[in-house]
């Protein structure tokens, strides 16, 4: 009989841990969604779809135990670029900055 206990562990361990990763992330990404929408709202939404599809990846990459994989999820990295630089558009427009 083979003990499967251990990748029971690491199966709940590495849930909870990758959902405080996406938890703790989660208040930038819907700030900056909701500030980016106001002045470039079809980049906002496709960065917003960007990021979910990023975060899937990295959660199943997660929950392989395998530090490698988790990796592919890394593109959800660029849908916070495209949030953060419609948010600072908002930002210098409401300033008059431009």
């Amino acid at each position: 009989m083979e003990d499967t206990s251990s990748e029971y562990d690491f199966s709940i361990i590495g849930w909870k841990d990758e959902e405080k990763d996406r938890l703790e992330g989660y208040p930038l990404f819907l700030m900056l969604l909701f500030t980016g929408g106001f002045a470039h709202p079809i980049p906002s939404a496709l960065g917003g779809a960007l990021w979910i599809v990023g975060k899937i990846a990295y959660s199943l990459g997660y929950y392989t135990g395998d530090p490698k994989k988790r990796v592919r999820g890394a593109f959800g990295n660029l849908a916070l670029l495209t949030l953060t630089g419609s948010s600072i558009a908002v930002a210098a427009r409401l300033l008059r900055w431009r």
